[in-house]
């Protein structure tokens, strides 16, 4: 697989170049500043679940979690990166070099049976809960989601406890 290790973002950053954050799997917001390049990289997941906030001026960078962080250093032209995208500066000019779409989405359907679809649910799952080290839980609804998930833990025998709130929701169904 070319997929980097978390543990490793610098590493796979200078084997790949700019392009690195393709080779990661999961959610991310990431700042590399390269002083040999004199580039600031900044990466956001497929979804954008880690949130990373910028503000580019004449006179520097402003970089947070949250635009309030921005705010409080005077930075008051905040944006948050958008998901899937990164964004290379010229760390001296403060110029957008590049805008790189970290992965391509091809949506068409090629697909006739769910097969394929089982196997990367499965393979989620077990990628999900194999170096959990805490216990683990389903906030339990009587929808389809919440079901497959707890039926596939309890088949890759995955210790977990459900939760639900009994309102709205079809008791026999949780049952």
């Amino acid at each position: 697989s070319d997929v980097c290790s978390s543990d490793l973002i610098l590493d796979c950053y200078m084997h790949h170049g700019r392009d690195y954050a393709r080779h990661l799997d999961g959610e991310f917001a990431i700042v590399i500043v390269d002083f040999t390049k004199n580039l600031l990289i900044l990466s956001a997941d497929a979804f954008a679940t880690k949130p990373l906030w910028y503000d580019v001026r004449s006179n520097g960078f402003c970089i947070g979690s949250y635009n309030s962080q921005l705010i409080g250093n005077k930075f008051t032209r905040g944006q948050k990166l958008q998901a899937n995208r990164t964004l290379v500066f010229d760390l001296v000019t403060r110029d957008l070099l590049q805008e790189i779409d970290n992965w391509q989405f091809d949506i068409r359907q090629h697909k006739t049976t769910y097969d394929d679809w089982i196997l990367s649910f499965e393979h989620s799952i077990q990628k999900r809960t194999k170096n959990t080290r805490a216990g683990m839980f389903v906030g339990m609804s009587s929808g389809y989601d919440s079901g497959a998930i707890a039926c596939e833990l309890h088949r890759q025998g995955v210790s977990f406890k459900a939760y639900s709130i009994d309102n709205n929701e079809n008791n026999e169904v949780l049952s």
